[in-house]
């Protein structure tokens, strides 16, 4: 709820996210308000989010998600080689796309 909050105050947001299976190095796709619920205490998806924002406060901004390939998950573990250059490509893709 917090979130759907934050989002409120902004025009545009700009979801950052690890991605298990798929396109390395990242994804970057805008995202539709979705009425798309699990019964979880992890998280909510962006799309719900988004749903939250514009259901409760009435503002429907701009969302985004920039999910980047990543391949190891435990806890603890550090970013692998391949994952780290995933970030810098995402990092430098963000940078000229907000420039």
């Amino acid at each position: 709820m917090e979130d759907a909050l934050l989002f409120s105050e902004f025009q545009k947001v700009i979801v950052v996210d690890a991605l298990k299976k798929g396109s390395a190095p990242f994804v970057f796709k805008k995202i539709r308000p979705q009425k798309k619920f699990t019964f979880t205490t992890h998280a909510l998806p962006a799309e719900a989010v988004a749903y939250l924002t514009k259901s409760l406060y009435g503002r429907n901004p701009e969302v985004y998600l920039l999910a980047i390939r990543g391949y190891e998950f435990e806890v603890g573990e550090g970013l692998t080689p391949a994952a780290r250059q995933n970030l810098e490509q995402a990092l430098a893709f963000f940078k000229e796309t907000i420039s």
